[in-house]
């Protein structure tokens, strides 16, 4: 595993991680034989299929489950590596694996500034008690609608809408200068979350699985990598296919899928969790 400091400032970090062919091959050798001891393939055995057939009927899944893995634990050494906390998830920016090349990942996040030689112990800071408020049920339900929810295949002659998960391939231009840290094939959009530039899911919305499109955008001030902040880029975008959130109503099937017997004893216990938490969290706090 190798780093590149792409950016860095007083509290923020943008970091390429970089994943040798070598280490991505072992991990992803590890994800067929851990799929081969569980799966069920007919004609075999459970757990004694060839891995040659695993790796065929499995070969998507198990590229999405390394990288997956191989993200998460490159995140972990390079905190450990440049000695720093980040204050919240990454931006994360997948790169494409290349043969020979491997494969390499743009991490983005702020993190906790260093304060040193500070005396606490003299420090009392007045601790205020979370209320619960009738609101916090309506949050806490719509939060178990979530949970519940199903995701179907959005047709392709119907336009993508907002809530939608996109698959998308994106290229994006400098004055005709391919921008590689914000190129992306088969990418997965939470459409309305701006996980990728703030205000491009926008022009995602009302396209059709099949559809391109080409359009400009300004990307903000604070954006990272800082050498693109500001900067107005033309992107091509190609939409693959589109998954719907389907989430189920608050009836008494609901409540029943929960094991209760109407829609007040579910409020009921939602008020109860969420006061003796607050309580907890009020405790531990006044502790510390």
């Amino acid at each position: 595993m190798k780093w590149e400091v792409l950016s860095e400032s007083a509290l923020k970090r943008s970091i390429k991680v970089i994943i040798t062919e070598e280490d991505f091959q072992s991990e992803l050798e590890k994800t067929f034989n851990s799929i081969k001891n569980y799966v069920k393939i007919d004609g075999f055995r459970k757990g004694k299929a060839p891995i040659e057939t695993v790796k065929a009927m499995y070969a998507e899944k198990s590229l999405r489950s390394t990288t997956e893995s191989l993200v998460n634990k490159g995140l972990l050494e390079t905190y450990k590596k440049y000695d720093v906390e980040p204050v919240a998830a990454p931006k994360i920016e997948l790169g494409e694996f290349k043969a020979k090349e491997g494969f390499h990942f743009t991490a983005n996040f702020e993190i906790l500034p260093k304060i040193e030689n500070l005396k606490f112990k003299d420090l009392k800071v007045p601790v205020k008690k979370r209320i619960f408020v009738p609101k916090d049920i309506d949050n806490s339900l719509e939060h178990l609608r979530k949970t519940k929810a199903k995701f179907t295949d959005v047709p392709s002659d119907q336009p993508i809408v907002m809530d939608d998960l996109a698959v998308v391939s994106i290229k994006a231009f400098d004055k005709g200068k391919p921008i590689d840290e914000l190129q992306a094939n088969n990418e997965v959009l939470h459409l309305g979350q701006n996980h990728f530039v703030p205000g491009f899911d926008s022009e995602l919305e009302g396209l059709t699985s099949g559809s391109n499109k080409n359009f400009q955008m300004t990307l903000p001030q604070d954006f990272h990598p800082e050498k693109l902040a500001g900067k107005t880029l033309d992107f091509e975008v190609e939409t693959h296919s589109a998954r719907r959130m389907d989430l189920p109503e608050l009836n008494d099937e609901f409540v029943a899928s929960l094991g209760l017997k109407d829609m007040e004893s579910l409020k009921k216990i939602i008020q109860q969790n969420l006061e003796k938490e607050f309580e907890n969290l009020f405790l531990t706090e006044k502790r510390n």
